[in-house]
């Protein structure tokens, strides 16, 4: 977060000189790929994620009432596990083999993603977490 403030500073201190601005474009801006996945969809990807390898993890919802999961494992394409899915227990099983056999999640926030994870049975505390 120091170094995203760091940025802005130094954008905002080029703009005060009248200098211009490089922006960084999004390369995949209007190419991304969101799928929703039921439960034994989201347990075949991530099941055939490699135990080395890491993924993008993101969860909607809060605590007291969570509404899904979401994982990438690659740059553009995302997928999505919905609580109310029938068999949304099978995707947030294969959630909790992958963290537990050492797959490494990438988040942001995941103070808020841990709590809500742990409200849809996903135990994050032994995983392997960057934020």
């Amino acid at each position: 977060m120091a170094r995203d403030y760091a940025g802005v500073a130094e954008v905002l201190k080029r703009l005060q000189r009248g200098q211009t601005v490089d922006y960084r474009r999004d390369a995949l801006a209007g190419c991304e790929s969101y799928t929703d996945l039921d439960g034994h969809g989201f347990a075949l990807l991530l099941d055939s994620v490699p135990d080395d390898w890491h993924i993008g993890y993101d969860t909607e919802g809060w605590v007291e009432k969570p509404w899904s999961l979401q994982v990438s494992t690659s740059p553009g394409c995302a997928y999505v596990l919905r609580v109310a899915r029938e068999d949304f227990t099978v995707g947030a099983a294969a959630m909790q083999r992958a963290a537990d056999r050492g797959v490494i999640i990438v988040a942001h926030n995941l103070m808020h993603d841990m709590g809500v994870s742990r409200a849809m049975g996903v135990e994050l505390r032994r995983a392997r977490l960057w934020d």
